[in-house]
């Protein structure tokens, strides 16, 4: 969504939440809430379009914030109201149906960057897993459905 849409929401679910943009466009906007004057800084958000979901480069840094991850933010600052957000934002947020992600610590990309990467090694030109990497693959899916 557009960040002018995302700040009027923010704004619809509490009026004290502020959104400062700055005039430095490397860096990313500020999400404050301000009380008598003063201004308590949350987390930092996204310039022009805030995405849905957190993305991470590969050592773990948040590289784009996700409007998703601000909510839940606010949620556990109790700064706004789970089902009001859920209202606005027109989603449903409930934690214990929703797996954190968190591309790092994934098993199933591990495993897959390491099969990608022994194969790489032995035909740099490209090839296929083999079926013992696919069955290492499958069993880390597996693994993971049945929690």
């Amino acid at each position: 969504m557009l960040a002018g849409v995302f700040e009027r929401s923010l704004q619809r679910l509490n009026g004290r939440l502020r959104v400062y943009c700055g005039d430095d466009d490397r860096k990313s906007a500020g999400l404050y809430y301000v009380v008598g004057g003063e201004y308590a800084e949350i987390c930092g958000v996204d310039k022009g379009y805030v995405g849905e979901h957190t993305r991470w480069d590969e050592k773990g840094h948040i590289v784009h914030s996700g409007w998703r991850r601000v909510l839940d933010l606010l949620i556990k600052r109790r700064l706004v109201d789970r089902k009001r957000a859920e209202s606005v934002f027109r989603t449903h947020l409930d934690d214990r149906t929703r797996q954190r992600f968190h591309p790092s610590e994934d098993k199933i990309l591990r495993a897959i960057n390491e099969a990608v990467m022994r194969n790489l090694s032995r035909n740099p030109s490209g090839g296929m897993l083999g079926r013992d990497d696919v069955v290492d693959i499958g069993r880390e899916i597996r693994k993971r459905s049945a929690t």
